[in-house]
């Protein structure tokens, strides 16, 4: 394996299973508490037995507005700078949309 010049990362992924939502919630809880450092939620909008990925994501954000971040968590996001990720987010999604509109 090459040396990429950074600890590893461990973190889980979860697929958003409706029928065992409050599981879900468990698990990113329980990921959190362990210090895990990536959380992941599977996202298949054709699949009817599944939660919305971004609804949910937007659901766990609100917990996490609610109980408040770990230090450790709030330290890492304050230096990822989610913000401009998010932005980049936006600005793909427009211009997506741009696109398939004939550039109108």
């Amino acid at each position: 394996m090459p040396d990429y010049k950074h600890d590893l990362l461990f973190g889980v992924g979860v697929a958003p299973n409706a029928r065992e939502f409050e599981e879900v919630l468990n698990l990113a809880e329980l990921a959190d508490g362990l210090g895990l450092d990536l959380f992941g939620v599977q996202d298949h909008p054709y699949q009817a037995a599944f939660l919305d990925t971004w609804t949910l994501l937007a659901y766990m954000a609100a917990q996490v507005v609610v109980k408040g971040f770990r230090p450790h968590v709030r330290q890492r996001i304050l230096c990822f700078s989610l913000f401009w990720h998010a932005l980049d987010i936006v600005w793909v999604g427009v211009f997506t949309l741009v696109y398939l509109m004939g550039g109108r």
